[in-house]
């Protein structure tokens, strides 16, 4: 079969059309068909589409990603959103968006997987992740020799979590949205509150920051709703 369309995955930034990279906006305004992450009722790397594409005569398809849903159920909601992304490319190229960096802890990168293996081409467009944004939110001067990056809330389940974050190096938390105040708790409880940094939607005209004593009180507001929350901690 002659496959025609190529599948761009597009990385939007961690909030807003201002992170949106030029590339990224040149093939949003080109395709036809936009496919995003909807997550209880969010739908925030659409919402920076619109913010910088006229939408109205594209086909825009969401795909549905509970974020509490059973892990075993992954794999099926991947393969669905495959079945609908690979029907478009048999005509036509099409985008799926996602935010942040499309590689980095991202759903899109994984129903990309799916449909590259189909015989499809696939364009991974890079954007800025969450982890650069926050980084800079920050301004400090993070040179370690060794930097780790693990999933909060996987880390907690499989009870890793401590050996992590005792690691040498930086250790840079995401995924958090689940258990933040646990993982709050055990930084503080490994005495490492003070080598801490917690920066809370990232990027938005919402962003706090969190350091040292303050992981002993987390602000209500944070913990209800922890979703692009990103930890930050140093060394011992």
């Amino acid at each position: 079969m002659n496959f025609c369309g190529t599948l761009f995955v597009v990385g939007t930034g961690p909030f807003g059309a201002d992170f949106l990279t030029l590339k990224a906006k040149r093939i949003l305004e080109n395709v036809n068909t936009i496919f995003y992450p909807k997550t209880e009722n969010a739908t925030r790397a659409f919402d920076c589409v619109c913010e910088a594409v006229d939408v109205s005569q594209k086909k825009c398809v969401p795909f549905y990603f509970p974020m509490k849903q059973n892990e075993s159920e992954f794999p099926k909601i991947y393969e669905k959103t495959a079945d609908l992304i690979c029907d478009v490319l048999k005509n036509e190229d099409a985008t799926i968006v996602t935010i942040g960096d499309a590689p980095l802890f991202s759903t899109a990168t994984r129903v990309c997987q799916i449909v590259k293996k189909r015989g499809f081409f696939v364009e991974s467009v890079a954007g800025v992740s969450s982890v650069s944004a926050a980084m800079n939110a920050l301004l400090l001067p993070f040179s370690f020799d060794k930097i780790h990056t693990f999933c909060g809330d996987k880390s907690i389940l499989d009870g890793s979590f401590d050996s992590l974050i005792l690691a040498d190096g930086l250790k840079i938390i995401m995924k958090t949205s689940r258990f933040l105040a646990e993982i709050c708790e055990k930084i503080v409880q490994n005495g490492l509150a003070s080598k801490s940094y917690l920066v809370w939607e990232v990027s938005s005209s919402n962003e706090k920051i969190v350091f040292g004593k303050d992981f002993l009180s987390i602000p209500k507001e944070i913990l209800e709703k922890p979703y692009m929350s990103i930890i930050f901690v140093g060394e011992k």
